[in-house]
């Protein structure tokens, strides 16, 4: 890349990167929803957005351990087979996802980034299966609710491959399921381990 001013000169038609230059977003500061999400591999075949609250009858501190926890993980995700530890809240992933057109086994990274216990953190998973590949990043944020805990989540992923084919009202019918049986998952662990 050049140095110097990459402003387009007068008459010149500015580039795409000129105009909506890539932004990443920030951690979440404490107790503020999660804010948009802008990451440079959305430029690709589709793009799907999950957002939204679940509040969770849980106190900040033991949800976010439960969350950001990876044997809890193993437990509580849909379909997840493996994770292995590869340092610094990275870790290599095995899914087996039994859902319409993604039936199959996928492989990939994901990372759990940008930790501020217990009010926010970062999850991002790389993936390639049978239907194709998967990037995803969301933000979490913990808000308290008296004796619960509001959990806000923005999320974005790109895919290529024949999973970008399936259409957007399907690939949001298996985001909701999935993070339905989550959700369910993580607070039936927390019913059955109060915190001490």
């Amino acid at each position: 890349m050049r140095g110097g001013n990459t402003s387009p000169r007068d008459g010149a038609e500015a580039t795409p990167e000129q105009t909506n230059p890539v932004r990443t977003a920030g951690p979440i500061r404490g107790r503020e929803k999660p804010k948009e999400i802008i990451v440079g591999f959305f430029n690709q075949v589709e793009l799907m957005e999950v957002k939204g609250t679940k509040v969770m009858i849980a106190s900040p501190h033991p949800l976010y351990r439960a969350l950001t926890n990876p044997a809890v993980l193993m437990q509580t995700m849909p379909g997840l087979k493996q994770l292995q530890s590869q340092g610094l809240g990275t870790y290599a992933a095995e899914m087996e996802m039994g859902v319409a057109s993604i039936r199959g086994r996928y492989h990939g990274i994901l990372h759990i980034q940008e930790t501020r216990p217990p009010e926010a953190y970062r999850l991002s998973l790389n993936g390639r299966g049978p239907a194709g590949t998967i990037q995803m990043v969301m933000e979490v944020g913990l808000e308290p609710q008296g004796s619960a805990t509001a959990l806000h989540y923005l999320g974005k992923a790109s895919m290529e491959g024949k999973v970008a084919g399936l259409g957007q009202k399907l690939l949001d019918g298996v985001a909701h399921l999935v993070l339905t049986q989550f959700f369910s998952g993580i607070e039936e662990y927390l019913h059955g381990h109060p915190p001490s």
